[in-house]
């Protein structure tokens, strides 16, 4: 895939998610792939912290889609984390996929599927 393709692709994806949320947390991580600005990263995920309580968002949205798999967009140390917090919580079955701009990153953890 080509720049072009990758450009083209994101507003494709940020059709494909549900919730309002959802789009505003892949607006941030696309941001950061572009800036690369980790004070603004730190600040934007600190603010939907503080301003939806997100952990609370996460459970309801959990509750009322009922997932089978869930898709975490970075597999470096957030996505590990992430995906370690899944596997000692009540949704450790769901199906994992990561995605990332790295497939390195990707082959790292063990593939696309967990």
């Amino acid at each position: 895939m080509n720049v072009l393709d990758l450009i083209h692709a994101v507003p494709e994806v940020e059709k494909r998610l549900v919730d309002n949320t959802s789009k505003i947390i892949y607006k941030i991580r696309m941001n950061y792939a572009v800036y690369r600005d980790i004070d603004n990263l730190r600040e934007s995920v600190l603010n939907l912290n503080v301003d939806w309580h997100f952990p609370t968002v996460v459970e309801e949205m959990f509750v009322k889609y009922n997932p089978k798999r869930i898709l975490i967009f970075g597999a470096g140390e957030w996505g590990r984390h992430t995906l370690n917090t899944l596997r000692h919580s009540k949704y450790k079955n769901l199906e994992v996929i990561f995605v990332d701009n790295n497939a390195d990153s990707i082959n790292k953890i063990g593939g696309g599927g967990m």
